[in-house]
């Protein structure tokens, strides 16, 4: 619903980038499954972390093999540093002795997701290079990205899924605007640097999250 409108200011992406769109719609959809059951299972301020921090580090050997990207030393380092900040804000009893403190699901729900995430990663820096206009691809990329799991959703809890539709909607679309914005900025972005390199300050928002989980949420750090 948030992107919708933008079809019509965007032209459509080059025909090359369209089988990167299927395939991060459907890399999408595994992320959202594990996203949903680590969030369901563990602390946000323990299972976003990890799940941020290990990506950026996973994105920058992928896009060695597949962009043939290099990052330079500073570079390495820099993302080398972001990581282990990241992940150092979920380096805590519960992380290290996860099935003893009952987080075991959680994190290997995070550590998967982690894997995802860079797999996205890489595939929507890679379309977006190719479409010709970035934000064709991202427009293009959030409407079709909605329909797979709304489609799910609708066959398996139709009446229910409806009602929490209407009960949450305010609260649905900040969050949809939000993420759309968000994403679209780094898949923007990656149009103009290197993949990894864009990947890595992408996760300096997991510092805002913790912060967020230990005030609002009342998360013991």
């Amino acid at each position: 619903l948030v992107t919708v409108p933008f079809l019509f200011l965007v032209p459509l992406p080059a025909p090359a980038s369209w089988p990167y769109i299927g395939a991060s719609v459907a890399t999408h959809v595994a992320y959202y499954y594990l996203m949903i059951n680590a969030y369901r299972t563990g602390e946000l301020s323990l299972v976003y972390p990890l799940m941020r921090g290990v990506a950026p580090l996973l994105t920058g050997v992928i896009a060695i093999v597949w962009m043939n990207e290099w990052p330079g030393a500073w570079g390495w380092a820099g993302m080398l540093l972001i990581s282990l900040g990241v992940f150092a804000l979920a380096f805590r009893p519960a992380a290290l002795g996860g099935a003893l403190h009952g987080h075991g699901r959680a994190v290997v729900f995070a550590l998967a997701n982690a894997c995802v995430i860079a797999l996205y990663t890489i595939i929507d820096g890679s379309g977006a290079r190719l479409a010709g206009n970035a934000w064709s691809y991202i427009v293009w990329l959030f409407v079709l990205d909605a329909l797979p799991f709304t489609l799910y959703m609708l066959v398996t809890r139709g009446p229910g899924f409806m009602r929490t539709l209407a009960q949450r909607s305010q609260r649905g679309l900040i969050g949809g605007g939000l993420s759309a914005g968000a994403y679209a900025i780094s898949v923007w972005a990656m149009t103009k640097a290197p993949v990894a390199l864009v990947a890595s300050l992408r996760e300096t928002s997991v510092l805002f999250a913790t912060l967020i989980g230990a005030r609002l949420l009342k998360e013991h750090l």
